[in-house]
């Protein structure tokens, strides 16, 4: 059973301050894992980074595992869509 999920991601968007990032267990329970920020404005990448979630607890870790990633709207400053490089589960 789990204890705690660590989600290793690493993408590109800019600005990263409007993105929101949900992991979501295979029995549905979903997770966010980035809340989003409009101050972030930075144009640099995540790359590599963990984010860690304990809402899985007694969970089992087998079967499909998803992960969400959608982008605030309302105000948005984004003129390109973003690109997911990788992610993993650890």
């Amino acid at each position: 059973y789990v204890e705690h999920v660590q989600c290793r991601i690493s993408l590109k968007f800019f600005p990263r301050g409007d993105l929101r990032i949900l992991l979501i267990s295979p029995m549905g329970t979903e997770s966010v894992l980035l809340f989003e920020r409009p101050l972030d404005i930075i144009s640099s990448t995540f790359d590599d980074w963990p984010f860690l979630s304990v809402h899985y607890w007694g969970e089992k870790i087998a079967g499909r595992w998803e992960i969400k990633i959608t982008r605030r709207m309302a105000n948005s400053t984004a003129k390109s869509p973003g690109l997911l490089k990788k992610w993993r589960l650890i």
